[in-house]
């Protein structure tokens, strides 16, 4: 006989911002953002504003870069909307040209959450970047 209680079993989710082949000029940026609390949370209690972002459930943050020329890899998050999104790292991370840098399982610590790659080689770059949210 069964109880009032059922076993549920968790769907993992992800979601991803890519850029492929992107020409970055010297000194600009790439990013992506995700609004990790949009679809989970009651409209209410969310602050109003706008922040250019995409729906999706986190709370684990992913990117991934590889560029031709150096450069720096940040993550930033932001708390709610109409408050800037900050770096949450120490330092951005260099990016070595022709290397391939990583950063994983950072867990998101505000309803934003995103990544930016800046070009600092002096010439223009050709970038893939990639930025990953997932819920486990």
């Amino acid at each position: 006989m069964a109880g009032p209680f059922q076993v549920v079993r968790a769907t993992p989710y992800g979601a991803q911002i890519t850029f492929v082949n992107e020409v970055v000029a010297d000194g600009a940026s790439i990013e992506g953002f995700f609004d990790i609390a949009i679809d989970i949370t009651d409209p209410n209690a969310l602050a109003p504003g706008v922040v250019v972002s995409r729906p999706a459930v986190g709370p684990y943050l992913d990117a991934c870069v590889f560029s031709d020329q150096i450069g720096e890899l940040d993550v930033r998050v932001g708390i709610d909307a109409g408050i800037l999104t900050r770096s949450i790292l120490a330092a951005p991370i260099p990016v070595p040209a022709n290397t391939m840098v990583p950063i994983t399982m950072l867990r998101i610590p505000g309803r934003f959450g995103g990544a930016r790659f800046t070009n600092t080689s002096g010439v223009e770059a050709e970038v893939d970047f990639g930025i990953f949210i997932r819920s486990n």
